[in-house]
């Protein structure tokens, strides 16, 4: 269970550096108004939070840290992959984001049992 845990959360790193690199790619840069920052802050910030505080967990190092920022990143997440996912770039890799959202959805799942 937790070797399984670790993978996804490696795949959740490499899927979502891979649309990152991808939006740039399609012009959705972090220099853009409003959406810029948001995209900036889901690749850059939470996602990458969200991955060391469960990897953290799975270490056994003390969770009352880890689990306040999983209570914020989580809502980051969805929220703004919901976002990115209404502009044009974004609807092109909708199942890209998708398989993002999918592996957030089991992270926030399954670490309560790691």
């Amino acid at each position: 269970m937790e070797r399984e845990f670790v993978e996804k959360l490696k795949e959740l790193l490499d899927i979502s550096r891979a649309v990152e690199q991808e939006l740039e790619m399609q012009g959705l840069k972090s220099t853009a108004p409003e959406i810029g920052i948001v995209k900036e802050q889901l690749f850059r910030t939470t996602l990458p939070s969200l991955v060391g505080a469960c990897q953290a967990i799975a270490r056994g190092e003390p969770t009352e840290r880890a689990e306040i920022r999983l209570k914020r990143d989580f809502p980051a997440a969805f929220t703004g992959l919901d976002k990115i996912k209404q502009t044009p770039q974004g609807k092109k890799l909708a199942t890209q984001l998708d398989k993002i959202r999918g592996l957030v959805e089991y992270v926030q799942r399954e670490y309560p049992r790691i």
